[in-house]
């Protein structure tokens, strides 16, 4: 006999997690399944919630929607499972140089960007621990999640529901009837796909516009770096507690793989010997995938052939800010019916 549910989602990593997690709170049966891999992208990543984007110094693709709502559905989740991984840091804006620091003065004065670019700082005030001979500008409402403790709390969630199935789902074992598909003994209305890079090289998601993107990231410990700050110059400092911190990320579109290499350590730690002054000590190399597109816009779509099929991928870098409404929308449209348009 068949387990039945309404969903199955294969991969649960951020998309796949908070998919689960908004249909479950809608009274559906899920059942999600994943192999339970140590170095995927969303556990391997920054994890940082950041208002404003690169070298343009612009806000954030729909940052004032993403933004209060990712952080009100990770605080949700940490109240109803009582748990804590997102964190409100504010990120210090390293300035690089005068003209850096001009170009920071002239972009704040923008609408809209009051509410996330604050105060500026000389060299003199600045973060204990930091570079910052130009001085600096704070950033707030944006955050950090703790993603690898993010997904342990959900995994563990979906365990105690009977949600959760450790496997790869095989998309040649899978049986697509006009109401239902089936996969061994389950059965259920519809599958999302939200298995990251893997769905990549998959004949059934290769006409899709991913555009993959290696990083890697460095874990350090330090005693005389803030532990309730971000620093940001060309690369991330994140207090993890304690004395731990992650410094990342690089961006590789050349090569696709997940091994750490030498070449990508020195960037990282030449780029952060720009921005810290006290000594640290790497405990930790890390790379990973992600599962990036042409446009940097999310996939959230029904499969153009297979109306049962549906994929949730492609969050790319800023994932954890645009995840939760992306997420929202999707289970809004499965469970209600609700149109499906989010321009990507």
């Amino acid at each position: 006999m068949n387990k039945e549910y309404d969903f199955i989602i294969t991969g649960q990593g951020l998309a796949g997690s908070l998919l689960a997690w908004f249909l479950l709170q809608a009274g559906k049966r899920v059942l999600v399944i994943d192999p339970q891999l140590e170095n995927t992208c969303s556990r391997i990543a920054a994890g940082m919630i950041h208002p404003i984007t690169g070298r343009r110094i612009v806000k954030s693709w729909n940052a004032d929607v993403f933004i209060p709502f990712a952080k009100a559905t990770y605080k949700d989740i940490e109240d109803k499972l009582a748990e804590k991984f997102f964190e409100d840091y504010p990120v210090f804006e390293i300035y690089h140089d005068i003209g850096h620091r001009n170009d920071w003065a002239g972009r704040s004065a923008s609408e809209g960007m009051s509410e996330y670019v604050k105060d500026e700082c000389d060299a003199t005030s600045a973060p204990k621990g930091s570079k910052a001979p130009f001085g600096g500008r704070w950033v707030v409402n944006g955050g950090w999640l703790d993603t690898r403790r993010f997904l342990d709390t959900i995994q563990r969630y979906l365990q105690g529901k009977n949600s959760f199935h450790k496997g790869i789902l095989n998309y040649e074992e899978v049986k697509f009837g006009k109401e239902f598909i089936t996969w061994g003994e389950y059965k259920a209305s519809k599958i999302i796909d939200c298995s990251g890079v893997n769905a990549i090289s998959h004949p059934l998601f290769n006409h899709l516009p991913f555009k993959p993107c290696k990083g890697e990231l460095l874990q350090i410990e330090s005693d005389g770096l803030p532990k309730d700050c971000i620093l940001h110059g060309n690369v991330k400092v994140i207090p993890l507690g304690g004395y731990q911190y992650i410094c990342g990320a690089t961006y590789d579109f050349n090569t696709i793989d997940e091994i750490p290499t030498q070449e990508g350590k020195e960037k990282l730690r030449a780029a952060l010997e720009k921005i810290i002054a006290p000594a640290y000590r790497i405990t930790g190399h890390f790379a990973s995938i992600r599962p990036s597109t042409l446009d940097r816009r999310p996939l959230l779509k029904q499969h153009k052939d297979q109306p049962l099929l549906y994929i949730f991928n492609g969050l790319g870098s800023k994932g954890v800010m645009m995840g939760p409404w992306m997420a929202s929308l999707l289970s809004a449209h499965l469970v209600y019916g609700e149109e499906l348009d989010v321009g990507c």
